[in-house]
């Protein structure tokens, strides 16, 4: 299965979904992502952020420019040994094309259970199982090593309490260090 939006975009894409492997490409980019390796796919609206001037006032806004289907690999799969971080990320310009994939993935890959909103991990059936509340903070350790940091203040200002908003500074920070620390061991400064 696959679509073909040629009519409607200026860097027509296609996707095709086997069971097997699946297939992206447009002008600039060809991806191929094997399922057996799939760990997880999660959706990631992708944003930008624009300044501009407005009566003399400079604001600045983030603006929405498309969605990702974020693709993560199963630690020492030949894809997760391939892939930078572990990950793929397959990019759409509409909304509609990132669902039309999600429809296909759905009807030829039964197993991968996708559609959540963004944030929301969708894991391949087969790996589920029930966790202890310890196997919850590994993988909760594991997710926070994964945060952006240009996404930072948007995950604070999210907080639904002040409590959870310093809880929120807490992991961004510890994140943002951990990651200071290996450019400086990379001497990449």
């Amino acid at each position: 299965m696959n679509f073909y939006n040629v009519s409607e975009e200026t860097y027509p894409s296609r996707f095709i979904a086997g069971s097997d492997y699946w297939m992206y490409f447009n002008s600039r980019f060809c991806c191929f992502v094997r399922t057996a390796d799939i760990l997880s796919i999660r959706r990631q609206d992708e944003t930008t952020r624009v300044s501009y001037n407005v009566g003399g006032n400079r604001s600045v806004a983030n603006m929405a420019v498309g969605v990702s289907l974020v693709i993560t690999y199963k630690a020492n799969s030949v894809s997760a040994n391939k892939n930078r971080n572990a990950e793929e990320s397959i990019f759409f310009s509409k909304d509609e094309q990132y669902q039309e994939t999600l429809e296909l993935i759905r009807r030829q890959c039964p197993n991968i259970r996708a559609g959540l909103p963004e944030g929301k991990v969708c894991t391949i059936d087969r790996e589920e199982k029930t966790m202890s509340k310890t196997e919850i903070l590994h993988e909760l350790y594991n997710q926070c090593r994964e945060i952006n940091f240009n996404d930072c203040p948007e995950i604070i200002a999210s907080a639904e309490s002040e409590e959870e908003a310093v809880f929120f500074k807490i992991v961004t920070d510890f994140v943002l260090q951990q990651k200071q620390k290996k450019v400086i061991a990379e001497k990449r400064f």
